[in-house]
């Protein structure tokens, strides 16, 4: 395992644009249980989140409301897979964290 957790770990960086080759289920609980790590792949979604967000609600996107409701539902399948302070199921959390990362960067580049 790498000691950088974020989009310039390439195993990473390729996990999230869809090569499941390798999955960083090892360094998603890092940081589940060291959250002052920084800079890590989590940190760069939530904040990839709000750059979404903030282009959605600053812009008429067309399909915006499709867009919402689709991150929506994302989020709250990530919460669902992360009931407790633990993680059951890290490859689980990982994919809704992939669909994220994957939909947010379709709505930045639109």
């Amino acid at each position: 395992m790498e000691t950088d957790f974020s989009f310039n770990n390439k195993n990473i960086k390729k996990y999230f644009e869809g090569d499941s080759s390798y999955i960083p289920a090892r360094e998603l609980l890092y940081i589940h249980s060291h959250p002052l790590i920084r800079p890590n792949f989590v940190y760069e979604i939530d904040n990839l989140v709000i750059r979404a967000g903030d282009k959605l609600s600053s812009k008429n996107i067309q399909g915006t409301s499709k867009w919402v409701a689709e991150l929506e539902t994302l989020c709250i399948k990530l919460g669902q897979s992360m009931p407790d302070v633990n993680i059951p199921a890290p490859e689980e959390t990982l994919k809704h964290l992939r669909d994220i990362y994957i939909l947010c960067n379709k709505i930045l580049k639109a």
